[in-house]
């Protein structure tokens, strides 16, 4: 799987990347910048990016952010980066709040303090997800025309009549919870063993568990989860 993240910026890096991407590098990313107040043609190896990474660290006021959070979007449109294909991730401060509708079109949000870890760890698992969607679309395609393989579906962006099991503190699971629709069905884990209790009896459609200060025997599971063929 390709490592290529593309930073779309305020200011005109040049050659050069923000500070905090330098750690992307370390983590062997190939990383490019590019602001979005330039009118240059996307060159090739731009086109090719995995991810998007809104830089949005320096920016002062709301209206600033706001500002570039929409040129982003139109960024996203005009040059056929789709959500769920090749995802944007927003790099912002803690105190930084973005709206329902702008947070429809990130993957994720990632916040300081950004480790090499943190950021590779999570902006890997989104570049899977998306490879796996892509997956699924070509599957459906080649389905729908030859009538084989096997007709997989995206996943739903409706949260609707899904199932999901959480995994964590019972502080962080009431807002999740409360931000869910009404027909999600949220099972609540204190707990790994818990957790493997209710995966052993039921189906669940997705597991959200929370990493705050990534606790490792948080870690353990999520690692033992993927090693499980089942």
């Amino acid at each position: 799987m390709g490592k290529q993240a593309l930073v779309l910026t305020d200011q005109d890096y040049g050659l050069d990347v923000p500070g905090w991407a330098s750690d992307l590098l370390d983590s062997n990313f190939t990383v490019w910048s590019r602001s979005l107040h330039s009118t240059d043609p996307l060159v090739k190896v731009e086109r090719s990016a995995d991810i998007l990474l809104l830089d949005l660290l320096d920016l002062e006021s709301d209206e600033q952010r706001n500002s570039l959070v929409a040129q982003a979007i139109t960024f996203c449109e005009d040059n056929g980066y789709i959500t769920g294909r090749v995802p944007m991730v927003a790099i912002a401060r803690p105190s930084v709040v973005l709206d329902e509708e702008q947070m429809h079109h990130f993957a994720d949000v990632l916040q300081p303090p950004l480790t090499a870890e943190l950021i590779s760890n999570r902006l890997i698992s989104l570049m899977r997800l998306a490879t796996m969607r892509r997956e699924a679309e070509r599957r459906v395609a080649t389905f729908k025309k030859f009538g084989v393989g096997l007709p997989m579906v995206p996943p739903p962006y409706a949260l609707d009549q899904q199932k999901l099991l959480y995994l964590g503190s019972g502080m962080a699971f009431l807002p999740i919870q409360v931000a869910l629709p009404d027909e999600t069905e949220v099972q609540a884990a204190l707990s790994p063993d818990m957790a493997l209790n209710y995966l052993d009896d039921q189906t669940f459609d997705a597991l959200i568990v929370e990493l705050r200060d990534y606790p490792e025997v948080m870690i353990d599971f999520i690692g033992s989860l993927r090693r499980n063929p089942t």
